[in-house]
């Protein structure tokens, strides 16, 4: 009858022990429950303002690209004075994005169109330093360097820009573009042998389209006239 007895003791002596550990342990988390709750609280806190984030984040890139394709529908129509507007207005209220910054480029464009060379320039520049689409690099370079010798007459100012836009450009049309332009300013300047046998090796190279042998044929005329 004894053995029972000892049994069952054993078992109260274990189920004891392992209440003390659940005592042990609502103590300790009493004695710590502001410590728990707090960080509770802040975790709650970091994922709703991540999510906040994330959400306005997308939100004003939807709004972004929705105000940049007005801007370049309105472009597209021939209304520069309203297309620039729009993208001043990009620029001013996106700062720091790179369609903000994407936007310079169109001002500079169209402020070139309209002749004012000053404030073209500022704003090209602009696109080319802070912009991580460099699709417009080419041209962006061709009109720093009309502005550079057509409106501030220093011919190597802009032979040194068409040849970084050289350097930048991996677009073989591109390329035959801006050494015909440096073709086209070197002739402006009496260069003309430079001119010729920059022209030449354009003229030469294979599959040439339409446009860029017209452009070249025109030059060489230039020279022969």
């Amino acid at each position: 009858m004894l053995k029972p007895k000892k049994e069952v003791f054993r078992k109260e002596i274990e189920r004891d022990a392992f209440l003390d550990t659940i005592d042990k342990a609502e103590a300790n988390f009493e004695k710590n429950k502001s410590k728990y709750l707090y960080a509770a609280i802040s975790v709650l806190i970091v994922a709703i303002l991540s999510n906040f984030y994330l959400n306005n984040t997308e939100k004003r890139k939807n709004e972004s690209n929705s105000s940049m394709g007005q801007a370049l529908l309105a472009l597209s129509r021939g209304d520069l004075q309203n297309a620039k507007i729009q993208f001043e207005t990009i620029i001013s209220d996106y700062s720091g994005s790179d369609i903000a910054h994407l936007s310079n480029y169109y001002v500079g464009k169209i402020e070139f169109e309209n002749k004012n060379y000053t404030i073209s320039d500022e704003y090209i520049r602009k696109y080319l330093q802070k912009s991580s689409n460099k699709v417009f690099i080419p041209s962006a370079y061709i009109m720093l360097s009309t502005i550079a010798n057509d409106q501030s007459n220093d011919y190597q100012s802009a032979i040194s820009l068409l040849d970084e836009g050289i350097k930048l450009t991996n677009d073989v049309h591109w390329l035959r573009t801006l050494k015909l332009e440096k073709a086209r300013i070197k002739i402006r300047n009496g260069e003309n042998g430079d001119a010729k046998m920059i022209i030449n090796q354009v003229y030469n190279e294979k599959d040439l389209n339409a446009q860029e042998k017209m452009i070249a044929e025109q030059l060489l005329g230039s020279l022969a006239g």
